[in-house]
């Protein structure tokens, strides 16, 4: 049988011409001179399209090179149906007789796969996946096709039902996984068992139900999500311990990670003193921190184990950044230049050209004037881009006169006095500095920017004046600082670089910053596995450009040195100790010696430190990882949150258990706690159950009207006559996001607390992993602009971005996460404190969650919320029309009603 395009078809479009031939066992189609044969089980699907004369016909292949196509045109309506007919009939029939030859050594195959489980052990993924490889290694008679590519046609779904294709269908549907999941429920029903001893009483309480199954699940790798207070701890003891008596591992071959070396030194202490009745040889466990463990590994895969320097060891490692650029600037005349021009012109970002009036930058980039702003000659100019380049001016010894009135009377009705930007008398030149996009346009906001800068450029232009502009995208592009320099060199001006030029009173960014903000980056770089070339194209598509670029050419420079002085003590750094180690295992160069493996706190952990626990996967070790993603508060120091929420795709297939019931937090604070961090859509879902019985409320939101110190004293006066009255002795811990949020006046708190308060304080961060029966947070205001506040106003330095860990698209979720943290650190009530007339936006959205109203110290309403913005609360004002109330958001927000 043979199709080709009608004969009208052939004359008017269709070139070349085709012709498709049917044989009993392939068809065939040819272009011309040109032919390509097929099997009838390449066809994965037939689609004919009927046009008002002439319809096509498209046969999707189906082959190991992934999905293709074979498009025939001009065939007539009739012929194109008899054609899909005949090729879906064709192909239908070829699958169906590929199937019933396989499916006697499938079926064996089905009935061994789904019931001859070994009953004596965990079925594991890998054990599914060389299961499934012996079904798709089935080898079939008269094709290329083995069962595998059958099972996986995308026709079989849609084939008349029949016995072989009941049989393919199910083989490579859910029935294994079925058959795994059941099979390894009934074998955990069936440990937990044989050992209830063990875990009711290895720890001081029997381990919950879900602490016992995450136990017991010995997965090739398993995510653990323990919520606060849920006893992860508890459950690695018992897991490692568990590993060994079931023989899936001896001691010396369980290996416990943890973040730091005080949390390895208690879990490994934990670990002997548990295990010790239950497990001979416990103390052969072995409990490490990464950094310690990459050690190991380098030195029994090398032979030399590497030195970690002492001046990195004691943290002396910005000074030593310090002398590296000093020496730097000694050494290099042109690295002198540049860092110079870093320090006095690009020490800090201009915030992106679209960035509206938001909570970082109320005032836009090239609008409304701002005290911050300011010069190095110490004058205020209007926005971060026009101080760009009056530093840079000042730096090279251009002598500028910023805002002058313009030479003569330019008011009228529609205009005030002009005042130029720029003048540089020496030349008696104007100069513009435009809020302009590359497209010449200015932000959507600046109502009426456009016919300014017309009317601007008609006034120079009339008056004959000699007159240049810049632009924001000119500015921030890597040529447009050399372009506004030719512009001035043109007009007789002569810029020197010097930093003699600014004078003392200049606020330079010194080389101690400097040097803390190159460590930190290249901390982040080694850590996070960058590439300097490829950062220089990202930092090149930067919204500041030329700054990403100033900075990644110093820091290349840096970068060797700092490699230089390392090869000179024949030491590592932290960082390269990780990726070292990661490199090694990954080759095959050093055989882990353990066949189980915990990682601790993994919502902390960076993809260094991931690298690592990936390769130990791949060398065919037991692995779970162990965290919160709800308690992922370290992006700083380099945790990603994906590797909580993208665990499969950047660690390997996975099962994912839960710890959900807390032995610490009061329901009530877990629900109002948990509905505030889960308000981010990234984070992992889940509801936390309380064995704590504490009925009731257990969140206090108190707001103070002057200094929080006023406040916190009578409130520990009262929890301490409560506890003495209860004959009580509680533990109390002041919790606030900066180290300088510590109350002005603990040591007297402390004092008044005794003898029945252990009062003390600690930041959010370091407050992670304690707990305490009442938890004080303190100062949780919106702060002002460009000062401290919850959630944090002033973000890292932009460079920073280029390595760290990417930022998170939902508004302040680390900071809600930080939030989180503290407020789970309580075993029975927070008490939170806010200002009365600047709390934080998380203060409103907790108590619409059920926190309890804000309410003074006697439990009295606080001013009431905004009306507009529902985050501010009103504020008592007065203006030359009298007293009023007015938005504390303000100027974000500027509501305001009459005061009565």
């Amino acid at each position: 049988m043979q199709w080709s395009p009608s004969l009208l078809a052939r004359l008017l479009f269709v070139r070349p011409r085709w012709k498709l031939s049917l044989s009993g066992a392939s068809w065939e189609v040819r272009w011309g001179d040109q032919r390509q044969q097929y099997a009838w089980e390449n066809v994965a699907a037939v689609d004919i399209k009927r046009g008002w004369v002439w319809a096509s016909c498209k046969i999707t292949l189906y082959g190991s090179e992934g999905s293709s196509s074979v498009s025939l045109q001009g065939l007539t309506k009739q012929d194109a149906a008899k054609l899909g007919m005949t090729l879906s009939t064709s192909m239908h029939k070829r699958l169906h007789t590929l199937a019933r030859a396989g499916a006697p050594e499938l079926r064996a195959w089905l009935k061994d796969a789904t019931e001859g489980f070994p009953g004596n052990r965990w079925i594991r993924h890998s054990d599914q996946v060389r299961i499934c490889d012996r079904r798709d290694r089935i080898e079939l008679p008269d094709t290329s096709m083995d069962m595998g590519r059958l099972g996986r046609h995308p026709a079989i779904p849609h084939m008349p039902n029949s016995e072989p294709i009941e049989t393919l269908r199910r083989a490579f549907g859910p029935a294994i996984q079925q058959a795994v999941e059941a099979r390894n429920q009934a074998f955990m029903e069936e440990e937990l068992k044989r050992e209830a001893a063990f875990f009711e009483e290895v720890e001081s309480q029997p381990l919950t139900q879900e602490q016992a199954e995450a136990a017991v699940c010995f997965d090739d790798r398993v995510l653990l999500i323990a919520a606060a207070g849920s006893g992860k701890t508890s459950t690695m003891v018992a897991r490692a311990g568990y590993a060994v008596r079931a023989g899936i591992a001896a001691p010396h071959e369980v290996l416990m990670l943890a973040f730091n070396s005080e949390a390895a030194k208690e879990l490994g202490e934990r670990t002997r003193s548990k295990l010790g009745p239950w497990v001979a040889n416990a103390d052969q466990i072995h409990t490490s921190t990464f950094h310690a463990f990459a050690l190991k590994v380098i030195g029994e895969a090398s032979g030399r184990k590497p030195t970690v320097p002492d001046w990195l060891a004691n943290g002396q490692d910005e000074g030593v950044m310090v002398h590296i650029l000093r020496s730097l600037c000694e050494s290099d005349p042109d690295f002198k230049v540049r860092l110079d021009l870093f320090a006095a012109v690009f020490g800090s970002s201009i915030g992106s050209f679209d960035s509206q009036a938001d909570r970082d930058n109320p005032a836009p980039v090239t609008t409304k004037a701002d005290s911050a702003y300011l010069t190095h000659r110490g004058e205020p100019v209007k926005s971060q881009e026009e101080r760009l380049i009056a530093n840079w001016l000042a730096y090279h010894g251009i002598s500028y006169r910023y805002e002058r009135p313009y030479h003569r009377d330019t008011a009228d009705s529609a205009h005030s006095q002009y005042t130029p930007d720029f003048f540089y008398p020496d030349a008696s030149l104007y100069h513009e500095h435009l809020a302009l996009d590359a497209q010449g346009n200015p932000p959507p906001h600046f109502t009426g920017y456009a016919e300014a800068v017309a009317w601007k450029r008609e006034l120079h232009r009339n008056d004959g004046n000699r007159y240049i502009e810049t632009t924001s995208a000119g500015l921030r592009s890597l040529e447009g600082l050399s372009i506004f320099k030719r512009d001035l060199e043109a007009h007789g001006l002569k810029p020197i670089p010097s930093l003699a030029n600014l004078g003392e009173e200049a606020q330079l960014l010194d080389v101690p910053r400097m040097a803390k903000l190159f460590r930190t980056f290249l901390s982040h770089y080694k850590a996070q596995g960058h590439n300097l070339s490829v950062l220089r194209t990202v930092g090149r598509g930067a919204d500041f450009a030329v700054r990403s670029d100033l900075f990644l050419d110093l820091f290349e420079d840096v970068l060797k040195a700092w490699q230089e002085r390392l090869d000179r003590e024949q030491a590592v750094d932290f960082d390269d100790m990780l990726n070292q180690a990661a490199e090694l295992i990954e080759a095959g160069q050093w055989t882990p010696p353990y066949r189980v493996v915990a990682v601790d706190e993994w919502q902390d952990t960076s993809i260094a430190r991931a690298r690592i626990v990936r390769a130990l996967g791949q060398a065919d070790v037991r692995m779970v990882a162990i965290g919160d993603d709800s308690q992922s508060i370290y992006r700083f120091a380099g945790s990603d949150l994906r590797l909580m929420t993208d665990f499969t795709s950047l660690i390997g297939p996975a099962t994912t258990r839960y710890l959900t019931q807390t032995f610490r937090c009061p329901q009530h604070l877990n629900d109002v706690a948990g509905a505030f961090v889960q308000k981010n859509p990234a984070q992992i879902a889940k509801v936390v159950r309380s064995h704590n019985p504490l009925p009731g409320t257990s969140i206090r939101c108190v707001a103070y009207p002057k200094t929080q110190e006023d406040t916190l004293e009578p409130l520990i006066g009262q929890l301490r006559a409560h506890a003495g009255h209860e004959g009580m002795n509680y533990t109390v811990y002041l919790l606030g996001r900066y180290r300088h949020d510590a109350p002005s006046n603990l040591r007297q708190l402390q004092q008044l607390g005794r003898p029945n308060l252990d009062v003390r304080f600690a930041t959010m961060h370091q407050s992670k992993g304690l707990e305490a029966d009442y938890v004080f947070l303190l100062r949780i205001n919106r702060g002002a602009p460009r000062a401290p506040g919850f959630p944090a106003r002033i973000k890292d330095d932009p460079l920073l971005d280029l390595v760290m860990p990417s930022l998170e698209k939902y508004p302040d979720a680390e900071e809600r996460r930080l939030m989180y943290v503290a407020l789970t650190r309580a075993r029975r009530r927070v008490i939170l404190l806010a200002h009365q007339y600047d709390p934080s936006p998380f203060v409103h959205e907790l108590v619409s969650l059920g926190a309890g109203d804000l309410t003074s110290i006697d439990g009295k309403a606080t001013g009431e919320s905004c009306p507009r913005c529902q985050e501010g609360v009103m504020v008592p004002k007065h203006g030359k029309y009298g007293a009023f109330l007015g938005c504390s958001t303000y100027p974000n927000c500027r509501y305001t009603v009459q005061s009565n």
